[in-house]
């Protein structure tokens, strides 16, 4: 197995999982290994102790969930009591068609002909697949190469198990007088060269715009970084780093939430583009496209699954979005997502999507 999950670490996962025993492993950008931690109901437990928040795309339809995980041992975590809690269900997890996704891109497109240039809204997709590989199996294959983005595993019985990779910070508030987020958007493949294309440059400056300005009204100044190419596989994402100086307000708690959904995972204006995706997206995001809070730093929850166990197989339902506007085209938005997928599909299964 590789090494960002270690053996010892793989042992807790499957043993929390198996006895449902709220518990997180993470690795931050730059650690090499996930770090395990679990919810300690006994008060027992006296080992380092780290928490982590998994926060929904649409606060109004799921809750932000919070494990104040402990460190444990193996022996420890098989002492634990089980919490008896059902688990919840996150409905309507179910892939849409090529055709039925294109028909959808297609109206999205029509509506965003007659709107200003700068709108966009994201719609994502859910891609299905299968296997008997344990889950820490597939999410150590998953994570192989990806160490520069936010590799989690997480399991509450208020969120059911997910897994991720994501590239996007949110926000990191750790200086208190330099905060620092990012605009991610704009997608193309990893070997093209030259100038981003008009649609992807487009998108880019939408979400930039947007996270400048709530930093604006939040910080005394705001200033911009070099923008880079930020590779993910077979793909990689336009970025711009965004820094705020000397807020005019202790803490940054409410900044979280003021920049979630930013227009990268919903669109712009954001709430015309909510109205949208609740329209056109068959399946409930739940926390896909929502974040992941551990201290005072958060990352976008992309490039990930939900994973329903039954028996002997993981059913893995992939969340894929991609930034629609009035120059989109659907098949391009079909291959856009799919690649998005490739890297967890190939851990899963080794095949792709046609």
């Amino acid at each position: 197995m590789c090494n960002v999950i270690e053996k010892e670490t793989a042992s807790k996962i499957e043993l929390a999982l198996g006895r449902r025993l709220p518990f997180f492993a993470v690795a931050q950008p730059g650690e090499t290994s996930l770090n395990f931690y679990i919810q300690d109901f006994t008060d027992n437990l006296t080992g380092a102790q780290k928490s982590m928040t998994l926060s929904p795309f649409d606060i109004s339809r799921h809750r932000a969930v919070t494990i104040n995980g402990i460190a444990a041992t193996v022996e420890q975590i098989a002492d634990l009591p089980e919490i008896g809690e059902n688990e919840q269900n996150c409905p309507n997890l179910s892939s849409i068609s090529h055709e039925d996704y294109c028909c959808s891109i297609e109206s999205i497109v029509k509506h965003l002909s007659g709107s200003p240039s700068y709108s966009k809204v994201v719609i994502s997709r859910v891609i299905d697949a299968s296997t008997t590989q344990n889950v820490t199996s597939v999410a150590a294959k998953y994570f192989e190469g990806f160490d520069d983005t936010l590799r989690y595993i997480w399991y509450h019985p208020l969120t059911g198990l997910w897994l991720g990779a994501t590239p996007e910070l949110l926000l990191d508030a750790t200086n208190p007088q330099k905060l620092i987020s990012m605009s991610l958007a704009g997608t193309r493949p990893a070997t093209a060269t030259g100038e981003w294309d008009i649609k992807n440059r487009r998108e880019h400056d939408i979400v930039t715009r947007f996270i400048s300005t709530v930093m604006g009204d939040y910080c005394r100044s705001v200033m911009l970084g070099d923008e880079v190419d930020v590779a993910f596989g077979q793909i990689k994402h336009l970025c711009t780093p965004v820094y705020g100086y000397n807020p005019k307000e202790a803490g940054a708690n409410s900044l979280f939430d003021r920049l979630s959904p930013t227009p990268a995972v919903s669109g712009y204006p954001r709430e015309t583009a909510m109205k949208l995706i609740d329209k056109f997206e068959q399946h409930d995001r739940c926390y896909y496209a929502g974040y992941i809070r551990i201290d005072n730093r958060a990352w976008v929850n992309l490039r990930c699954a939900r994973v329903e166990q039954s028996g002997d197989t993981s059913n893995y339902k992939i969340f894929s979005g991609g930034g629609i506007t009035a120059l989109s085209s659907p098949d391009d938005e079909w291959q856009e997502t799919s690649a998005k997928a490739n890297a967890l599909l190939k851990a899963i299964s080794g095949s792709f999507p046609s």
